[in-house]
């Protein structure tokens, strides 16, 4: 999103520290470049949540199989881990919208994405299709968040003019550059990503553990109202962010302070 946001406001480069110099105008070659290298950065993240589902994912689905059919259980396993690396991957369009300020849009791609997610699974939950459903509504809802969150990028002001989305020919020289240059960022959020999903998630692996499946449905809702709570906490500084990038190029401390107050207040 950071970098995203440096490009739309004009960034002639990135740097892995410091605030890049500014031209004025979108830098649409370097949002295209961007966009071409986030895509294997978000690959990757995919394939080490691969790696750790299919190890440790697998051996806990295995551990707690006694009274499940095994069979049917590994393979609602292999749909989830599927949909959680879709929606990881496609995670990419979420930053890019947010990096140009359409809020809005990403809002709107979230909450069709969800009832898109509700209507599925209770279809699927009526055609007794069990734990199949919620991970096969969850892999077409990540889907359904991709096609629709490129739709509203693609209607940006000189997105199409300027053939962003256009699967562009960079040399491995422009991309691996510009890897290294926003890594030492992208790990570090891509760490703090899987962190929160582990906590959050950790804990309800431990309650269906040790404290049976009523406490676990308990406590899952519980954490889905709270994660609610806390996106709704977060709308102010995730709209405004675009803002304060483009604040930061210019050097505006003072507007810097007076938006953050307003923000956190």
């Amino acid at each position: 999103t950071r970098n995203i946001s440096f490009a739309w406001v004009g960034a002639k480069e990135l740097r892995k520290n410091g605030i890049p110099t500014q031209t004025g105008d979108t830098n649409f070659a370097l949002l295209k470049l961007l966009i071409y290298s986030s895509k294997y950065i978000y690959m990757f993240l995919s394939i080490v949540v691969l790696l750790i589902g299919g190890i440790i994912g697998t051996g806990y689905i295995l551990a707690i199989s006694e009274e499940i059919n095994l069979q049917y259980l590994l393979v609602s396993w292999l749909v989830y881990v599927l949909s959680l690396i879709c929606n990881i991957y496609f995670g990419y369009w979420a930053g890019c919208l947010q990096g140009v300020g359409a809020i809005k849009e990403n809002n709107e791609a979230k909450v069709i994405s969800f009832v898109t997610l509700v209507i599925v699974t209770i279809i699927f939950l009526y055609c007794s299709l069990g734990l199949m459903a919620m991970a096969g509504g969850y892999l077409i809802s990540g889907i359904v968040y991709r096609l629709i969150a490129k739709f509203k990028f693609s209607k940006q002001k000189g997105i199409r003019e300027n053939g962003v989305l256009h699967n562009g020919k960079f040399s491995r020289r422009d991309v691996t550059d510009i890897i290294k240059t926003i890594w030492p960022n992208s790990w570090r959020l891509g760490i703090n990503s899987v962190s929160t999903y582990l906590i959050t998630q950790g804990n309800t692996l431990l309650c269906s553990g040790f404290l049976g499946l009523s406490a676990t449905a308990t406590y899952g809702l519980s954490l889905q109202i709270c994660t609610a709570i806390i996106t709704i906490a977060k709308i102010l500084m995730t709209t405004y962010q675009p803002q304060l990038v483009e604040m930061n190029l210019k050097g505006d401390k003072r507007k810097i302070r007076s938006l953050l107050v307003m923000i956190i207040a």
